[in-house]
């Protein structure tokens, strides 16, 4: 049946390095903060570093910065760490797994970056659980490739490839991954 809500709520993306990724997912962020008629909403660009988690907000907050008649349109105001959308009480911040506990998320839209970094699947977790509330929330899990075969990364990509060859249906997730055939 047509909700009228979006039909992806999870998502798998992985490509090479130095492919834009996070070029791509700032404006994603931006546009789900300010765009998508979601009161209260919550995005995230979050990694295992505060580093890395800034990588797609400083995108973000750059593309923000440099187009004033769009922020006095949208009501955004744009800080040092977060983006802000008082009409809506929207906020998009980055977060890091190291010295945060990442409680109390209400979580509309979120991109995990570089998960195949992820040493434990906490971060994952706690996101994905955090999204409990919202009727039409969004996890954007993008990587590149890694070797770790036990993480949450190997988990998810193995799940997004079964979907992808046709071994199961799971019509909430959008997977892509970029890479050369098994036999080059």
């Amino acid at each position: 049946a047509d909700t009228g809500f979006r039909r992806f709520r999870t998502a798998f993306e992985e490509m090479a390095r130095k492919n834009g990724k996070s070029t791509w997912w700032g404006p994603l962020g931006a546009y789900l903060l300010t765009m998508d008629g979601e009161q209260g909403a919550e995005v995230y660009s979050a990694a295992t570093t505060r580093d890395q988690a800034r990588i797609v907000f400083d995108d973000s907050k750059a593309m923000a910065d440099r187009v004033a008649d769009l922020r006095t349109y949208l009501g955004v105001v744009v800080l040092q760490h977060s983006i802000t959308v008082a009409a809506t009480s929207s906020k998009y911040t980055p977060l890091a797994a190291e010295g945060s506990t990442l409680d109390g998320l209400n979580v509309h839209f979120a991109v995990i970056d570089e998960l195949h970094a992820h040493k434990t699947r906490a971060v994952y977790d706690v996101i994905d659980t955090a999204r409990g509330a919202r009727e039409q929330s969004l996890l954007w899990n993008i990587t590149t490739a890694g070797t770790d075969r036990s993480g949450i990364c190997y988990e998810r990509r193995t799940h997004a490839t079964k979907v992808l060859d046709g071994f199961f249906s799971d019509p909430a997730l959008f997977a892509i991954i970029y890479t050369i055939d098994d036999a080059d």
